[in-house]
C-alpha cells in the first residue's frame, strides 16, 4: 500500500511538472508571437486560438467525466469494467465529433464574417483539431483514471513542445499568417500520442455490456468548463467585438496575464478529480486531500499573482517588452480578479468529483452575470475589467460561504456512498 501511494505522489508531481512545461511553453508560444506580431496581427491569432479555448469546454468536460469514471471503476477492482467504459466512450463519441465538425464547416462563414476573417482557410483548417481533441481527451481521461499521470504527462508536453516549434518554424520561413497551423498540428501529435499509450488495453476482450455513460456528470462538468471559459476566454471575444482592433490587441495581452494566474494556481486542480474520486470509491472522506490540494494551490495562486500584480510593472515589460506599457495600468486590478477566481474554481471541481452540482450551478450564474456587465459596460478596458472584478469577488464570496455551510451540515457519508453505488450498477 505505501509503494503503491509512493507511486501515486511520483506520477503525480511529474504531471505537475509536465503542466508547468506546458504552461511554460504556452507563454513563450504567446510571449514570442506577441513580439513579432502587430496589435492587430495578435488579436487574430489570440482569436482563433479562444475558438480553441471554447472547443475545449465540452472536451475537458468529458476528458473530467472519464477520468472521475474509471478513478473510481479502478478503486473498486473493477477494471474489466473501465476498459468497456473507455470502449464505449471512444465508440460513442467518434461520431459525435464527426457531427460537430460538419456542422463547425457549416458555420464557417458565418463566424469569418462575424469576426472579420477574411481567409477562409483559417477556420476551416482548425476543424480536425474537434476530431482530434475528443478523442485524446478520452483517452487521457483513462490514462489518468487509472493513476497512469507519466503518459498524461508526456502526452501534455510533446503536444506543447511542438506547437511551439512549428509556430517558430512557420515565422521563421516569414509565413505568420499560418501560425496557427501550429494548433491542428500538435492536436494531431497528441492524438498519436494517447492512442498509443492506450492501444494494447483496449485490445483485450470485454464481456461485460453494461456500458453507462454519467450524463449528469458530465453536464456538471460542462456547466463548470462553460463558466471558466467565460472568464478566460469570452472576455476576449467581447472585447475584439466591442472594442478597437488596438484596444483589443492590447486586452489580449492583459488576458494572457490573466491566464498565467490562473494557469498555475489551478494546477493542484488537475489531481483533484483522481484522488476524490478514488477516496469516494474507497469509502474514504476526500476532505483531508482535498485540503492539501487547495494549500498548494493558494500558495501557487497568490504568488504568480504578486509577481504580475504588484510586482507586474518589473517583470512584465521584460517578458513582453515595451509594447507591454500599455497595460501596466490594468495589471494589478485585472489579476487580482483572475486570482479570486481561480481560488474559487478549486472548491467548484471539488465539489464536481464528489458529485454535488449545486456548486457548478453557482458558477454558471455568476458567468452569466459577468458576460451581462460586460455587454453593458463595455467602452473601455477599464470598465471591462471592473466587471470581471466585480463578479469575482462575488464569485468567491458565495462560494465560501456555500462551502462553510456545506462544512457545517456535516456531510452524510453514507448517503454519498450510496449514491456512488447507484452509478457503478
Amino acid at each position: 500500500m505505501k509503494h503503491t501511494y509512493t507511486k501515486y505522489l511520483t506520477g503525480a508531481s511529474l504531471l505537475l511538472i509536465a503542466t508547468i512545461i506546458v504552461n511554460v511553453c504556452n507563454f513563450v508560444f504567446n510571449a514570442y508571437l506577441g513580439r513579432i506580431l502587430t496589435f492587430e496581427q495578435f488579436g487574430i491569432i489570440t482569436l482563433i486560438n479562444t475558438l480553441w479555448y471554447l472547443a475545449l469546454i465540452p472536451i475537458n468536460a468529458l476528458y473530467i467525466t472519464v477520468t472521475h469514471r474509471i478513478a473510481f471503476l479502478t478503486s473498486s477492482a473493477n477494471n474489466q469494467e473501465s476498459l468497456h467504459f473507455l470502449q464505449g466512450t471512444n465508440k460513442r463519441n467518434l461520431f459525435i465529433s464527426i457531427f460537430i465538425s460538419i456542422c463547425f464547416l457549416i458555420a464557417i462563414p458565418f463566424t469569418d464574417r462575424f469576426f472579420q476573417i477574411h481567409n477562409y482557410l483559417v477556420t476551416f483548417l482548425f476543424t480536425p483539431m474537434i476530431t482530434f481533441g475528443i478523442i485524446t481527451a478520452i483517452n487521457k481521461g483513462f490514462l489518468q483514471g487509472i493513476f497512469n499521470f507519466k503518459s498524461v504527462a508526456i502526452i501534455i508536453v510533446i503536444e506543447a513542445l511542438s506547437k511551439l516549434i512549428i509556430a517558430y518554424l512557420l515565422v521563421h520561413i516569414k509565413m505568420n499568417a499560418w501560425t496557427f497551423l501550429s494548433l491542428p498540428l500538435s492536436a494531431g501529435a497528441a492524438f498519436l500520442l494517447s492512442f498509443l499509450f492506450v492501444a494494447s488495453r483496449k485490445k483485450i476482450y470485454i464481456r461485460t455490456s453494461n456500458y453507462r455513460f454519467p450524463s449528469k456528470f458530465f453536464c456538471a462538468a460542462l456547466i463548470t468548463g462553460i463558466s471558466s471559459i467565460a472568464f478566460l476566454s469570452v472576455d476576449v471575444i467581447l472585447a475584439k467585438h466591442f472594442l478597437s482592433p488596438i484596444d483589443a490587441g492590447k486586452y489580449a495581452f492583459l488576458s494572457l496575464i490573466g491566464k498565467m494566474v490562473y494557469f498555475f494556481g489551478t494546477l493542484p486542480s488537475l489531481l483533484i478529480v483522481s484522488f476524490v474520486s478514488r477516496d469516494l470509491g474507497n469509502k474514504i472522506n476526500p476532505n483531508s486531500t482535498f485540503y492539501k490540494l487547495f494549500f498548494l494551490a493558494f500558495v501557487l495562486t497568490v504568488g504568480v499573482f504578486i509577481g504580475v500584480g504588484p510586482l507586474g510593472k518589473i517583470f512584465i515589460p521584460f517578458l513582453f517588452g515595451n509594447k507591454a506599457a500599455a497595460i501596466l495600468p490594468y495589471l494589478t486590478l485585472y489579476s487580482t480578479a483572475i486570482m479570486l477566481f481561480t481560488l474559487s474554481s478549486c472548491f467548484i471541481t471539488f465539489y464536481l468529483a464528489k458529485q454535488q452540482y449545486f456548486f457548478s450551478i453557482i458558477a454558471i450564474s455568476i458567468a452569466l452575470i459577468m458576460c451581462v456587465g460586460i455587454s453593458l459596460f463595455h467602452n473601455s478596458i477599464d470598465q471591462i475589467i471592473h466587471v470581471i472584478f466585480y463578479t469575482s469577488v462575488f464569485s468567491l464570496t458565495i462560494i465560501i460561504f456555500s462551502h462553510i455551510l456545506e462544512s457545517r451540515n456535516s456531510l452524510n457519508l453514507n448517503k454519498l456512498f450510496a449514491s456512488q453505488t447507484v452509478i457503478t450498477r
